[in-house]
C-alpha cells in the first residue's frame, strides 16, 4: 500500500497559485453581502475579474487580478460551478507541474501571466466597447 499523495509532487509555485486562487474566491464568496449593502460597492467578484464594471470605470487592474477569481465567486454555490473550479485546478496541477518540470518556474510564472493578461486585456477591451 502506497502513502503516495499529489500534494507532496506538487511545485510549491503551483500550491501557491492554487491556494491564492481558492483563498481570494473564498474571500469574495464571503464578502460579497458586506461591500453590497455596508459599504455600498459592488460584489468583491466585480471588482476583481474582468467585467463591465471595471471597464466602466478604467480598472484595469483587474486584468491582474481576474485569474485568481474563480466564477463560483459570482453565483450561488452549485455542483456545476464546484466541477468547473476543480477541473480549473486540476488543469493548473497537471500542465503546471509539467511545466515546471520541463522549463522551470520562471517558464511558468511568464507563461500563467502572459497568457492571463493578454486574454485579460483582450476581455477588457470587448467589454469597453
Amino acid at each position: 500500500m502506497s502513502n503516495f499523495s499529489p500534494f507532496q509532487t506538487m511545485p510549491p509555485l503551483i500550491k501557491k497559485i492554487i491556494g491564492c486562487s481558492l483563498v481570494t474566491t473564498l474571500a469574495c464568496i464571503l464578502l460579497k453581502v458586506f461591500f453590497v449593502t455596508a459599504i455600498h460597492l459592488p460584489p468583491p467578484a466585480t471588482l476583481l475579474a474582468i467585467s463591465a464594471w471595471g471597464a466602466q470605470h478604467s480598472a484595469i487592474y483587474q486584468v491582474i487580478t481576474y485569474p485568481f477569481v474563480n466564477l463560483i465567486a459570482f453565483g450561488s454555490l452549485s455542483i456545476w460551478g464546484l466541477l468547473g473550479a476543480f477541473f480549473q485546478y486540476y488543469i493548473i496541477y497537471s500542465i503546471g507541474t509539467a511545466f515546471i518540470y520541463q522549463r522551470g518556474p520562471k517558464a511558468f510564472l511568464t507563461l500563467f501571466f502572459g497568457s492571463s493578461i493578454i486574454t485579460g486585456l483582450i476581455g477588457f477591451i470587448l467589454l469597453a466597447l
